[in-house]
């Protein structure tokens, strides 16, 4: 994924890329085939290099337990997905051992989101207790 920090757009992506996600969401991911679903999104990324075929790569590195791979993702989704991005970086650099920087990544999403939508609140409140829970710790 070497091409993803330097060339991702803060942008959805173009109609096609919309479209390979809809088939492979009703196709390859839907039926467990995971790891058939991140080349194709991977190699989509390749043509069309905005945040929306980033974050599915992301999820989906993720879900398959490839989290220095995720890392890299997210990371690069800063920009563009910003409090989202970072909360799923804060929960993966934590579950690899980096309570350091988790805290660092949960405080970015408690003050970004600090006046959010309600909708939003769960996640907001998730990211309190994350940097309360990495302070007590000494983190």
């Amino acid at each position: 994924m070497p091409f993803v920090s330097k060339r991702t757009e803060c942008r959805g992506g173009h109609a096609s890329g919309f479209a390979s996600f809809a088939s492979l969401r009703k196709g390859l991911w839907r039926r467990g085939r995971k790891e058939e679903a991140l080349r194709t999104f991977e190699s989509t990324l390749q043509y069309d290099p905005g945040w929306f075929m980033l974050w599915n790569v992301a999820q989906l590195a993720s879900e398959l337990g490839r989290l220095d791979h995720a890392e890299r993702a997210y990371r690069a989704l800063w920009r563009c997905a910003g409090p989202p991005a970072y909360l799923q970086l804060a929960r993966i650099l934590e579950r690899t051992g980096r309570p350091a920087e988790a805290r660092e990544a949960y405080q970015f999403v408690v003050y970004a989101w600090r006046n959010a939508d309600r909708e939003l609140q769960p996640m907001v409140e998730e990211a309190r207790r994350a940097v309360a829970r990495l302070s007590r710790a000494g983190h």
